[in-house]
């Protein structure tokens, strides 16, 4: 599972983390997707799957690997934001993307997925980490 990057871990100190994933969860996850997440994200979600709460005075739920395809497809992410990947929302109305083309984080609202209103907020996990403690 390896060691998660010590200032993630500080950032996400007071988030409920769960425990770590399963190799053939995380290589089944992999095999589903179109793109390749950030390498400090598979860190994280590799020791922690899924956790909640405030990372300062934002609030974060990152969702469990083995729910991210179900859930992408349930809110229709390929039709309603088509080249972002939710991992989790701040549970009051505002996704976490992954840009699948590119090396952002973003943000938007679940009602109008995306649209002009796309926030981005880092280039890996750590920087979206950074820029929500900000918040």
């Amino acid at each position: 599972m390896g060691i998660c990057n010590p200032t993630i871990e500080y950032l996400t100190k007071d988030l409920e983390k769960k425990g770590p994933v399963s190799e053939a969860s995380v290589k089944q996850f992999l095999a589903d997707l179109d793109f390749t997440p950030p390498a400090d994200y598979l860190q994280f979600i590799t020791n922690h799957n899924g956790a909640e709460g405030p990372v300062n005075e934002s609030y974060l739920q990152i969702l469990l690997i083995e729910e991210l395809v179900k859930y992408n497809k349930m809110y229709g992410a390929d039709i309603n934001a088509p080249g972002y990947f939710v991992f989790g929302s701040n549970l009051g109305g505002t996704a976490y993307a992954f840009d699948k083309k590119g090396d952002k984080i973003v943000a938007f609202e679940f009602v109008d997925m995306v649209s002009e209103d796309i926030q981005i907020l880092g280039k890996d996990f750590l920087s979206f980490l950074q820029k929500l403690a900000e918040m």
